[in-house]
């Protein structure tokens, strides 16, 4: 049954005055599943060609459309300059999930604006049958040299739902006055991506008449060290095979082809875009140019004479251009962020890489790693065709030789114009040698906590004792003891291990943000103002005079380099002779150095005091929190400050779910740390405040509450922790 929306007034006409014509015909016969025909100059990706469910009409593929999502085919250019009329006619066919409105077609004359409606609904009204749909075509397009349709499926209520169609036609009346004599190339220049598949080169046929054509022949040269012509076959236009019997001699650089219609009225008069189709392979998928010339070109007419028919006009030498097929790559992330990584341990990111414009598939590479800096390893997917995405999987796996701030750049290779991608990526690698507390720094924090282990070897877990093992350096030795100290002393006052290589890069103040201790300079005595009893202090600084170390309450070491200037300083303290809140001296500047003078009292101030510059100052409390030191240059001993509750802090908030919950401890002297759940019950308690909730307490996502307990008081905050 056919369904007729206008009737198209198709007349036909004998003698010059007007011919019938074929302007359009697209079967999707001429590819290979789920390929598009060449006609098709764009398509969404829901598109294909099947051979499923075939047409009462030319049978074999039908174009398709799948899915929920909407997806938009062009055809063109359709040749309407002799047209005085035409009608355009489908097949089509849809499953019940996919409506009979969800089908659009429209036309225009530039290929990517459409204002001409010519369904709004152009589907059969009943499912799972063909229905031959048709139109006349608008007036306003008549006489258009280029026409395209648009075929918009809106989609269906499934991702199996789908429409189909066939045997898109354009027919109707010419007038043979607008027909131009002609025969070759719709193009002077075509540019090739080669990918491996075949170049299919149309050629046009058009004649006014009055008679008819019988036959055609040609020949056919090309450079055969850059293309070979492999066939010459019939468009969908020129109609079934079966009306013509083709023929053709085709060498090396060289050939002939004729076609015989086995009719006796021949072809009719009109326009035939892509009439024949001569397909073209390269020899080797380089970047040349080159050149396809037609000549010798006969027509008859199918008269009883035989006589010729003049076909002077057309493009009969096409230059081709060849480029190498090229994929396209798209990362979803060229910088990337590993967050904190456990030495010893691996990290995943995974990066989408898509390949969205290439004409061909696309391909990845990594040279494969050597010995040498730390860098993610990339697990690289198969290659990804033209449209799709694949994963990208960036694997970390840090030795504990990598501690600390590390960074740098990997390039991935592909087949694309840029050949390559470079990927940056930041990583914090804690628990590497020497971080004995697992911030991923090394500093006097972490010799506290191996000297705390070397007393208390239950302190120290089994998988935690490669970070303080560093004697003999660089294997260890399986043990802790006051050798490992030694090592780790002498390697944060000369700012390397004993092999020279570099100490674990700070990520930064991830501990203490917002809390400071005054490093007060009074004349040439130089002190720790602080509110707390400390474990340890660490200084760095450029000296301009010889310098004495105090260390009342603990120990000292100090070293001057001699090439730099630098002084570099650590005081220490056992846990039971922790440095006492108040002014602590830790070193005095000598103008005229005597080892046997007594230091200073803080009340004999030199107002001509000894400048120095500070490079870093850290301070470690009684629970190993690390707080950073501030320079000041004062006339007298300042006040000790008041400790600021408020600058207890928790991060990251939120966090997901199995993460630890670092503490941001304020300077001040803590009595304990309370964790409570959305439900006012206490879930976790403390009386020697920690740095870190373990992640094993928060079991269940939802809001909790964390108070601080000090001498001053108490302050809470909320935390969020999600799935």
């Amino acid at each position: 049954m056919q369904r007729i929306f206008t009737l198209a007034l198709v007349c036909l006409m004998t003698g010059s005055a007007s011919a019938q014509s074929t302007f359009f015909l697209e079967t999707f016969d001429a590819v290979t599943k789920p390929a598009l025909p060449a006609s098709t100059i764009s398509a969404d990706v829901s598109w294909t060609t099947s051979d499923a469910s075939s047409s009462p009409g030319s049978g074999l593929n039908n174009g398709v459309h799948t899915g929920s999502t909407p997806g938009v085919l062009v055809v063109g250019p359709i040749d309407l300059t002799a047209a005085l009329d035409a009608t355009f006619s489908y097949w089509a066919r849809r499953t019940s999930s996919y409506s009979a409105d969800s089908l659009f077609v429209r036309a225009g004359t530039d290929g990517a604006t459409f204002g001409e409606l010519l369904f709004g609904g152009g589907l059969p009204a009943a499912t799972s049958s063909w229905e031959e749909i048709s139109v006349s075509m608008p007036t306003s397009l008549m006489g258009e040299g280029s026409v395209y349709l648009q075929f918009e499926g809106r989609g269906g209520t499934s991702s199996g739902s789908n429409m189909r169609i066939d045997d898109i036609l354009i027919e109707g009346t010419v007038d043979p006055d607008a027909i131009p004599s002609s025969f070759g190339s719709g193009e002077s220049t075509i540019g090739w991506s080669v990918s491996g598949d075949v170049l299919n080169v149309p050629l046009d046929l058009a004649f006014p008449g009055p008679e008819s054509m019988q036959g055609l022949q040609f020949d056919l040269s090309w450079d055969d060290a850059v293309i070979s012509v492999d066939s010459v076959s019939l468009g969908s236009i020129a109609g079934p095979s079966s009306n013509w019997l083709i023929s053709s001699s085709l060498g090396a650089g060289t050939g002939g082809m004729a076609l015989v219609g086995l009719g006796a009225d021949g072809l009719a008069p009109g326009p035939y875009a892509d009439f024949l189709q001569v397909h073209i392979s390269a020899v080797a998928p380089i970047s040349a140019t080159t050149t396809l010339t037609i000549s010798s070109v006969l027509a008859t007419t199918s008269t009883a004479s035989a006589d010729e028919l003049p076909l002077p006009d057309g493009i009969r030498s096409v230059e081709i251009i060849l480029q190498p097929s090229q994929a396209s790559a798209v990362f979803s992330l060229e910088s990337i962020d590993f967050g904190s990584v456990t030495a010893s341990d691996s990290a995943l990111v995974q990066v989408v890489v898509s390949n969205p414009t290439g004409s061909a598939d696309l391909e990845l590479s990594f040279p494969a790693p050597g010995a040498g800096p730390l860098n993610p390893v990339p697990t690289l997917p198969a290659s990804i065709p033209v449209g799709t995405d694949g994963v990208v999987d960036l694997w970390l796996k840090p030795r504990l030789v990598d501690g600390g701030q590390q960074s740098g750049t990997i390039t991935i290779g592909h087949n694309t114009e840029t050949a390559s991608t470079d990927l940056s990526w930041v990583a914090v690698v804690i628990g590497g040698r020497g971080d004995a507390d697992g911030d991923g720094a090394f500093d006097v924090a972490d010799v506290v906590v191996s000297l705390d282990g070397t007393v208390d070897p239950a302190s120290v877990p089994a998988e935690e004792l490669p970070r303080h093992d560093v004697f003999p350096f660089p294997d260890g030795d399986g043990a802790l003891d006051i050798r490992d100290i030694t090592v780790a002393i002498q390697a944060i006052l000369r700012n390397e291990w004993p092999d020279g290589s570099m100490l674990p890069v700070s990520p930064g103040n991830a501990a203490g943000k917002g809390s400071t201790i005054s490093l007060v300079l009074a004349g040439d005595s130089l002190w720790v103002a602080s509110p707390v009893r400390l474990r340890g202090i660490q200084l760095e600084f450029l000296r301009s005079a010889s310098v004495r170390v105090a260390a009342k309450g603990g120990t000292a070491s100090s070293w001057n380099d001699p090439e730099t200037g630098v002084h570099r300083q650590i005081s220490l303290a056992g846990a039971d002779a922790a440095f006492e809140a108040g002014h602590t001296l830790v070193a005095v500047f000598d103008r005229t150095p005597d080892s046997s003078s007594p230091m200073p009292p803080p009340s004999s101030i030199d107002h001509d005091a000894t400048s120095i510059a500070l490079n870093a100052g850290l301070a470690v409390d009684a629970f190993g929190s690390k707080i950073p030191l501030v320079l000041e240059v004062v006339d007298e001993l300042p006040a000790l400050p008041r400790p600021e509750l408020e600058s207890f802090g928790v991060y990251p908030n939120p966090l997901p779910l199995g993460a630890r919950l670092h503490l941001d401890l304020p300077v001040a002297a803590l009595t304990g740390v309370e964790l409570f759940d959305a439900l006012g019950r206490r879930i976790w308690q403390t009386r020697e405040p920690r740095r870190s909730v373990p992640s094993s307490i928060l079991r269940v996502p939802g809001t909790y509450f964390i108070r601080l307990q000090s001498e001053e008081g108490s302050v809470s905050r909320s935390v969020v922790v999600f799935r």
